[in-house]
C-alpha cells in the first residue's frame, strides 16, 4: 500500500491486493458511515409499533386448525411442511411480513399466539409452521439446531444464557439479549 493510496485503491479503481483491509486502517468516523440498506436503518423511536402484527381471533382459530392438520400429517415437528400447515388467510399476511423482513425494516413481531393453552409440542409445531410460511429454516446455533426452547435460560445470568444458546466466539451465536 502506498502513501498516496491509503485504502489500497489504485488509479484505475482496482484494489491493490497487497493493501491492508480498510477495517485495519483505524476506526471509522460515524459521520462517514451510510447504511447498506436504508429501510433497515432505523432507531426504535422512528419504528414505533409498525413492525408489530397482532393476530386476530380468526388467525388463532386458523393456527389451531393448521396444527391439528399437521399433527395428523406429520410424526415429528420437523416433518411439518407448508402444505401440511395450511394458513389460507394468515398465509398472505405472513408473505407480506416476509417482504417487510427482506425489503423493509428487517424486523417483525407477531403478537397474540396464546402459547399458555398449548403443550410444548403443539407450541413448537405452531412456531415451526408459521416459520415455514415466513421462509426456510436456518440453524440457530453452532450445533445446527433448527428449533429450540430458551424459556428456561431466561432466568439465568446473561453470560450463561449466551453459552446455552451458542458457542461463544462462533459466528452462529444467537444472543437474544434475555437477561
Amino acid at each position: 500500500m502506498s502513501a498516496d493510496h491509503p485504502t489500497g485503491t489504485v488509479g484505475s479503481g482496482a484494489v491493490d491486493p497487497t493493501a491492508a483491509p480498510a477495517d485495519l486502517l483505524g476506526p471509522a468516523d460515524p459521520a462517514d458511515l451510510v447504511p447498506l440498506e436504508v429501510a433497515g436503518a432505523w432507531e426504535r423511536d422512528d419504528l414505533g409499533d409498525r413492525y408489530v402484527f397482532e393476530l386476530t381471533d380468526a388467525h388463532v382459530d386458523e393456527l389451531d386448525a393448521a396444527v391439528r392438520h399437521a399433527d395428523s400429517d406429520a410424526d415429528d415437528v420437523l416433518d411439518i411442511t407448508v402444505e401440511s400447515f395450511p394458513l389460507p388467510t394468515l398465509g398472505p399476511e405472513l408473505t407480506r411480513i416476509t417482504r417487510e423482513l427482506i425489503e423493509g425494516t428487517g424486523v417483525a413481531l407477531i403478537r397474540g399466539v396464546p402459547v399458555d393453552r398449548y403443550s410444548k409440542e403443539r407450541a413448537s409445531s405452531i412456531y415451526w409452521g408459521v416459520g415455514l410460511h415466513l421462509g426456510n429454516p436456518w440453524p440457530q446455533n453452532a450445533k445446527g439446531h433448527l428449533l429450540g426452547d430458551d424459556r428456561q435460560a431466561r432466568a439465568l445470568p446473561p453470560r450463561t444464557h449466551r453459552q446455552l444458546v451458542g458457542q461463544q466466539g462462533s459466528d452462529q451465536v444467537r444472543d437474544h439479549g434475555l437477561s
